[in-house]
């Protein structure tokens, strides 16, 4: 699977994770060799709408996870580290 590309739109009424309940959810999704990237996400979170993108690379001994957007309009940045388990 690691030679394989996958493109294309997801959109989800509700989406609850860990602990996070998303409403509304839409995003561009593109994964392939280990990486997994959504961009042009959208949804309500917090009484408020995030609107950004996530990246989650698995290809190296520990997945990592990146996420940049805003929420209510206020920037927001996240470098996860490690990631135990996707």
């Amino acid at each position: 699977l690691t030679a394989t590309r996958v493109t294309g739109m997801a959109s989800v009424g509700h989406l609850t994770i860990g602990g996070m309940d998303f409403e509304q959810l839409a995003t561009e999704i593109a994964f392939g060799g280990g990486v997994a990237e959504l961009a042009g996400v959208r949804t309500e979170l917090y009484g408020g709408v995030f609107e950004g993108g996530l990246t989650i690379d698995a290809t190296g001994e520990t997945s990592l996870a990146h996420l940049t957007g805003a929420l209510g309009g206020r920037p927001v940045a996240s470098d996860s580290g490690t990631i135990s388990s996707l």
